[in-house]
């Protein structure tokens, strides 16, 4: 069990960081002079390579024939944590109405 916990993880890790990388790009584009701790130069090339080896990564739980793909039992630890994620979210949406990411399309 502790392996489909693990290959789940690394799965989710995975495509959070891509998830991630491509909001740091999408956010530089829409606030490039926003306030942080430090500056990229170039933030397009960190930003892309950032993508494209965390989706890779990402891919390689997916594509059948890899010795990383998920089995059934991980994509169901998968299931279980997106599942919770949304009650999360919906909860969070009840609690804080129109702030929950009032950040968002600005």
């Amino acid at each position: 069990m502790i392996v489909w916990i693990v290959d789940a993880a690394n799965f989710t890790c995975c495509t959070v960081y891509c998830m991630v990388s491509i909001s740091f790009l999408v956010l530089r584009k829409k606030e490039p002079n926003m306030e942080g701790p430090y500056k990229i130069k170039n933030y397009k090339i960190t930003g892309l390579i950032a993508c494209i080896m965390s989706g890779l990564m990402a891919r390689m739980y997916i594509i059948p024939g890899t010795s990383y793909i998920l089995v059934c039992r991980g994509w169901v630890v998968v299931g279980g944590w997106t599942v919770i994620d949304m009650i999360f979210a919906i909860c969070s949406r009840h609690r804080y109405r129109e702030l929950f990411a009032s950040k968002i399309g600005n």
